[in-house]
């Protein structure tokens, strides 16, 4: 059986402020919706270097 984590897409520490001056007014309260998230195993999560 295989560990299975969620993973952010755009990184949490970096914080809202910094998503939307990335993306515009348009993804205001996206950082921790559902959308901005994958589900990997958790040695494929290390090996790319997520946190």
């Amino acid at each position: 059986m295989s560990n299975i984590t969620a993973a952010h897409l755009f990184p949490h520490k970096l914080g809202q402020d910094i998503l939307v001056s990335f993306f515009g007014e348009d993804v205001e309260g996206e950082l921790m919706m559902a959308r901005n998230g994958l589900l990997l195993q958790t040695d494929v999560e290390s090996a790319l270097g997520l946190p």
